[in-house]
This record gives structure tokens, sequence and C-alpha cells, in this order.
């Protein structure tokens, strides 16, 4: 049952993460014309990014957040997941994945 919940829950911090990314990459597309300049040039819509007609891979991608994370906290992991949005476990299971584990 524990493991269901780790599954469900590492799969909700995914699902978040994705639909963050979705609505602002959204949000900057429709509305980046009619948006006052202190909105449009916001740090937050500026790093938003859109998926290049060529596609990507996501799993390349969330590894670079991760190191990024790390490198922006110094290595603190418990600062690094607060910096992705996600939780130590949920980074820890990611860095596991990627091989990023020392």
């Amino acid at each position: 049952m524990a493991r269901i919940m780790l599954i469900v829950s590492s799969n909700a911090d995914l699902i978040r993460a994705s639909l963050s990314s979705a609505v602002w990459s959204t949000l900057l597309s429709l509305y980046s014309g009619h948006l006052p300049s202190e909105i449009k040039f916001s740090p937050v819509l500026k790093n938003a990014f859109s998926i290049p007609d060529e596609g990507l891979n996501l799993d390349e991608v969330e590894q670079q957040l991760i190191r990024s994370a790390l490198e922006k906290s110094s290595g603190n992991k418990t600062k690094a997941a607060q910096l992705l949005g996600i939780t130590r476990r949920r980074l820890y299971s990611m860095m596991d994945r990627f091989g990023l584990i020392q």
C-alpha cells in the first residue's frame, strides 16, 4: 500500500509541474500581447518555455532541471526540492532514476 501511495504522490508531483508549465506557456502565448508590461516581463513568464516543433526529451529536461536546482542550492537536497516545487522524497526518487545519487 505504501508503494502505491508513493507512486501516486510522485505522479501527482509530475502532473502538477507539467500542468503548471503548460498553463504558463498557454497564458504566455494567448495573452502576452494584452498584458501590462510589469506582468509581461515578469521573471516567471520570461522563464516559461515552449516545446520546440521537433519535440524534446522530457527525461533530459527533468534531469537538467534537477542538476540546475542542485547547483543553485549548492547541493542542498531540501532546497533543491523546494526550488523544483517537489518533495525531498520525490527529488531523491528522480535522482535515483537518473543515476544522480552519489
